[in-house]
């Protein structure tokens, strides 16, 4: 993830001092009225929502009119595609290329409901072949040695903004938050991690973070061609000088109320839970199981409607050095818009959806 404040800085190191905060998060959330968009629960059947993206991984292979394996915005470095952990994404075709990180099955025993999956698998490297590589996760400039070669799936097509996300997935379990799986959203200036890494503490307690990122740190914005700010005007509340915030949700503060942590009593490899995402002008509201567990008001963290590309990875923290392979089994990905439009006709309203 791109300047990004990753886990492994202080949002983890506060994971040992996280309370148990689900009810209390629950409870606040599902005190709104008819006008908010997102309530204490999401019911994506509901009539004023449309799919509009959905892939359930029913096909034999990927689908790569959909998805590729290239990362967006990290550059290669000696021929390889380095990761934001302790990983590398190597390309079919390449020598070092294994089939194993990236597969798809057409069903899973344990899960009936499950019609097809799409596996993304970390595979540890002996010491002696470790990548070295010069992105680091903080975003400097500084050599470091990846671990695993990894899979990881990024859209090819940019949705506009603002809707609602949602993975179904089963995650590894790992102990000390060695592995990294992730699904997030990239656009120009904004970055929301819907599901930011999980793992298991020596408590036998598990855990996932989610996030929002207004990675936007400049005063003033001229359009400029072939880049983020391409005009005219992409984001006119910062042309005028409106400073940018270069701010991000709670969990990276050193704070028992930590609320950007999600923890729940039992692990999250046993069974596929989903992992969705809420996103409109005033707020991005996550939801785990469809219950609300966190909310970051715009005036918080401030997201812009630009185009933004869906990243699901396989992602290993840095500090990863066990010796097995972690995978994550997603059974679908969908994207969906609300049917409500304002006045003109023409613009979503988010603001007007009714709780379900």
């Amino acid at each position: 993830m791109f300047l990004r404040f990753s886990p492994g800085q202080s949002g983890w190191r506060a994971v040992a001092t996280v309370g148990w905060g689900l009810v209390v998060m629950v409870w606040s959330l599902g005190r709104c009225n008819e006008a908010q968009a997102q309530c204490a629960t999401l019911n994506l059947q509901a009539p004023h929502w449309e799919l509009v993206f959905a892939d359930e991984f029913d096909k034999p292979t990927l689908n790569d009119t959909l998805w590729t394996t290239v990362p967006g915005g990290l550059v290669p470095y000696q021929g390889k595609y380095p990761g934001w952990g302790s990983e590398y994404f190597p390309q079919p075709g390449d020598s070092d290329y294994d089939s194993r990180l990236l597969t798809i099955t057409p069903n899973d025993a344990s899960d009936p409901t499950v019609k097809g999956v799409l596996h993304l698998t970390a595979l540890p490297l002996p010491v002696a072949d470790s990548v070295r590589h010069s992105l680091n996760h903080k975003g400097a400039d500084q050599p470091r040695s990846a671990r695993y070669k990894s899979a990881m799936i990024r859209s090819r097509k940019d949705y506009p903004a603002y809707g609602a996300y949602i993975m179904r997935a089963r995650l590894p379990r790992a102990r000390d938050y060695q592995a990294w799986p992730t699904f997030w959203l990239w656009s120009c200036g904004t970055e929301i991690d819907i599901l930011d890494g999980v793992g298991v503490d020596k408590q036998k307690r598990a855990s996932y973070l989610v996030n929002v990122i207004d990675n936007i740190d400049v005063k003033t914005v001229v359009p400029e061609p072939n880049t983020c700010f391409a005009g005219p005007f992409a984001y006119p509340e910062l042309v005028n000088g409106t400073p940018g915030t270069k701010q991000q949700s709670p969990y990276n503060q050193q704070d028992p109320k930590h609320r950007g942590l999600f923890r729940r009593k039992s692990s999250f490899d046993t069974d596929y839970n989903t992992y969705a995402m809420v996103w409109t002008p005033e707020k991005v509201v996550f939801y785990f199981n469809e219950t609300a567990v966190f909310t970051v008001p715009r005036s918080d963290v401030r997201t812009l409607p630009k185009w933004h590309s869906i990243l699901v990875t396989m992602q290993m923290f840095i500090k990863a050095s066990k010796q097995k392979a972690y995978t994550m089994d997603v059974d679908y990905i969908r994207v969906y818009k609300t049917k409500m439009l304002k006045a003109d006709g023409v613009t979503p309203n988010y603001e007007a959806i009714r709780c379900e």
